[in-house]
């Protein structure tokens, strides 16, 4: 709901969640970091609309504070997207261990999200990171995959088993 007027004009927070609700969805995802927790809290109450969190943590202590606020808005689940590289599966593994384990404590669902320069950039990536973790929920945005790796036309067998 940002960046959509094509004259830089933005909607404000109120209208902007209005329109969702109006528009028949069931909830929103957030940004953490792009939202005014106080005023949000309110608007997802008024319009009874569930609520994700989405954040870009690049360390597993930096989570904390992000699972306070989804606790305390009672999100459906907190939606993780790691900003660094490590090139290690054995490395990225731990981190994602490390971020399931404070969700599972503080009794929040997590997915780990597919995304362009992050930690899951690569579907052949993420299939490692699978395979290590496989009790990791994945969001997953095939988009991401393709910028991250090319795939041919017409797709192949292997890849479709893939995706």
């Amino acid at each position: 709901m940002s960046q959509l007027q094509p004259d830089g004009f933005e909607w404000f927070l109120p209208e902007q969640i209005k329109m969702i609700a109006e528009g028949g969805f069931d909830g929103v995802d957030l940004v953490y970091g792009d939202f005014d927790f106080a005023e949000i809290r309110p608007l997802l109450n008024k319009y009874r609309l569930e609520s994700t969190v989405t954040v870009f943590p690049e360390s597993i202590e930096a989570l904390q504070p992000v699972i306070e606020i989804a606790q305390s808005l009672g999100v459906r689940h907190l939606n993780i997207i790691g900003k660094f590289y490590l090139f290690s599966v054995n490395e990225d593994a731990k981190y994602i261990r490390g971020w399931m384990a404070l969700c599972n404590e503080a009794g929040l669902a997590v997915t780990i999200e597919t995304h362009r320069d992050c930690i899951i950039a690569d579907m052949h990536y993420a299939l490692q990171l699978m395979e290590q973790v496989p009790e990791m929920h994945l969001c997953i945005d095939l988009s991401h995959f393709v910028v991250g790796r090319k795939f041919s036309w017409p797709i192949t067998a292997q890849v479709k088993s893939q995706i």
